[in-house]
């Protein structure tokens, strides 16, 4: 579990076979960087997508470098998501996916708000890339 210099925490399953990272300690500090990607397409679903509306991959990788420690974590999710709720005076739109869990969002772009309808379908795709290094402890 690492916890982030804000309190946000994430746990993360490091593949046994890094053998540098396998053996972190508590309170050690490491480099975590993430980059995040979604798209969003407001369309109805495919079959496919209505027989399986959201689908989890996770990759992992690991970089036994004694020099270059480090392990990578790859999540890509496909998920259909309902529009449950459209506040055009706060420019916000709740949308829900198929585990009944919300998320509101602020569409920036005024040509896709003006498309947006409670009950209409949006499928998202969201990458996430998180790199973790074992970094030297400086010196203090």
């Amino acid at each position: 579990t690492l916890k982030g210099p804000d309190g946000d925490e994430v746990t993360l399953t490091i593949d046994p076979e890094n053998v540098y990272l396998s053996n972190l300690t508590i309170g050690q500090e490491v480099t975590s960087t993430q980059a995040i990607n979604i798209v969003a397409e407001l369309r109805k679903p495919s079959e496919e997508e209505l027989a399986e509306p959201f689908v989890m991959e996770v990759d992992t990788g690991s970089n036994n470098n004694i020099n270059d420690p480090a392990a990578s974590l790859n999540t890509k999710i496909h998920m259909v998501a309902t529009v449950t709720a459209h506040d055009k005076k706060a420019g916000t739109a709740t949308l829900t996916g198929p585990n009944g869990r919300s998320l509101v969002v602020n569409p920036t772009d005024p040509k896709v708000e003006k498309h947006l309808k409670v009950g209409k379908t949006v499928i998202i795709y969201y990458t996430s890339l998180r790199i973790i290094k074992l970094d030297p402890v400086a010196a203090k």
